[in-house]
């Protein structure tokens, strides 16, 4: 159970070390190879096959459920944290469990991106997997924040 990745990644790793980064809701962070596009919409805007999952690396939440907007790794995380997936009616299971479940390797854990809310420390994204409960799309929401991970132009080859 190493902490280095045995072969190369085409999806965001950060790496043992990563320190936390605040996201803005409109504009672009780069991170090593990574950019992340953050964007707020109107409800209405949503094209109409946003729910598909056919771009894992994008994910839709209501903006006005999040202040603001972390990006981190499960190493700054305490042990043993919760995650409500989505679909789970808000029901939490650790953040291990889920990994286990999707089947990602546990070399690959301790730098896998999560998008948490600054204030509560809660979840929002395991990016690339699956999105939180707690800022789920719903009737009355208004705004969204759409997230993108896309590999920078400007990544070393």
């Amino acid at each position: 159970r190493t902490n280095v990745t045995p072969f190369c990644l085409e999806s965001p790793y950060f790496g043992l070390g990563f320190e936390s980064i605040p996201l803005p809701f409109s504009g672009t962070t780069v991170v090593d190879a990574w950019r992340v596009t953050s964007r707020c919409i109107d409800v209405t805007a949503l094209h109409a096959d946003w729910r598909s999952g056919d771009q894992p690396w994008r994910t839709f939440l209501d903006a006005e459920r999040i202040d603001r907007i972390m990006l981190t790794t499960p190493e700054n995380l305490p042990s043993g944290v919760q995650f409500a997936p989505l679909g789970m009616a808000g029901r939490h299971k650790q953040l291990g469990d889920f990994f286990t479940d999707r089947k990602i390797p546990v070399a690959l854990r301790a730098g896998w991106p999560l998008t948490v809310c600054a204030e509560s420390g809660e979840i929002l994204w395991v990016c690339g997997l699956q999105p939180g409960h707690a800022a789920r799309i719903t009737a009355t929401t208004k705004k969204v924040l759409m997230l993108e991970f896309m590999e920078s132009p400007c990544a070393p080859t």
